[in-house]
């Protein structure tokens, strides 16, 4: 179970949606009476009593606010019938409470973390212009430029999210030995954002997960807009990785601090928690990939449907085929492309 209380908010620069991790009770309540009520928005995805005491959810950039706390004399604090919160982010129960339009320059997403009981600490990405609101209606988009009041154009972003194999079942330890595979993932990518794609996700994992992650940072460096998000399944991942070469856990961290933004779908696992719950946690995180995205990338050789394929990377295929998303295969020995549905 949950027991340090993170809580997190994700969303990118351009997006409809945002993705909400909550451990606590009253933020959990209060996401689960959105969804009874407004279920064609607010979609629970991962629900506490099986992910580890957290609830991750997708609800529309418009249901988020933020703003800095209310500045109030004693005595209207003390005035009957009202309630003031000390929290800067406030989710709201109904899709319009009538909000100001303001506008916020250069915001692109925000991470939040507790610092207490109901009160979050917001960390502003991209932020280049002074003290703001963050409407639920509008939202800075820096590569479709200002959306003025009445004038919004809605932009959709699509996402892609990555799987494959781990490096026994690749080229090993041996860096030298990707290069081929990160510049043809890099190909990808590129075509990819050419195609709409706006945000690509990756697990984090050793093996193909980070190939595709510097894959896509690749791109990013040579001018591609897009955005990288790091799904973690549990917290602790690296802990049994190597520190130093490719695939320890320097190289894990620096890729955490490149990312645009990174979810971690679980809790941690503790000390007498064997493989199963480690299992079954990458599949969580595999599960949560594909319900974010729009395509999925497999990176593996052989027909995952036919045995060619096995283990973790074929079970997020199979989901992803029963969500009825786009496939795309790569083949990391011929890098060959194959696209599925």
């Amino acid at each position: 179970m949950a027991d340090e209380m993170d809580n997190s908010i994700e969303f990118f620069r351009g997006a409809d949606t945002a993705l909400v991790t909550f451990s606590q009770g009253c933020f959990i309540n209060q996401i689960r009476e959105l969804a009874e009520r407004f279920s064609e928005d607010v979609q629970i995805l991962r629900v506490p009593e099986k992910n580890c005491g957290y609830l991750l959810a997708r609800v529309p950039v418009r249901y988020i606010k933020i703003r800095p706390p209310m500045q109030m004399s004693q005595e209207r604090r003390n005035r009957p019938g009202r309630i003031f919160a000390t929290g800067t982010l406030m989710l709201p129960m109904a899709k319009a409470r009538g909000f100001t339009l303001h506008l916020v320059k250069g915001i692109g997403c925000c991470q939040a973390g507790t610092q207490g009981a109901g009160t979050f600490s917001l960390r502003p990405v991209f932020l280049d212009a002074g003290p703001a609101i963050l409407s639920p209606y509008f939202l800075w988009n820096r590569m479709t430029g200002i959306r003025e009041e009445g004038k919004m154009e809605e932009t959709k972003l699509k996402t892609v999210c990555f799987t494959g194999k781990r490096p026994k079942e690749l080229f090993g330890y041996e860096r030298g030995c990707y290069t081929e595979l990160v510049d043809r993932l890099t190909q990808e990518c590129i075509r990819l954002a050419g195609q709409g794609y706006g945000t690509f996700i990756t697990g984090g994992a050793q093996g193909s997960d980070q190939l595709a992650f510097w894959a896509v940072d690749k791109a990013k460096r040579q001018g591609c807009k897009v955005c990288s998000t790091v799904f973690r399944p549990f917290e602790n991942q690296e802990n049994k990785w190597a520190k130093d070469g490719l695939f320890g856990q320097k190289e894990y961290w620096l890729m955490c601090r490149r990312a645009d933004s990174v979810i971690t779908c679980g809790g941690r696992l503790g000390p007498l928690e064997g493989m199963g719950a480690v299992v079954r946690c990458m599949n969580s995180r595999n599960h949560a990939m594909v319900d974010a995205a729009d395509l999925v990338f497999g990176i593996c050789r052989g027909d995952p449907w036919n045995g060619g394929c096995t283990g973790g990377t074929v079970e997020c295929l199979k989901y992803a085929k029963v969500k009825g998303r786009k496939i795309f295969l790569l083949d990391p020995f011929t890098l060959e492309v194959r696209y599925i549905g």
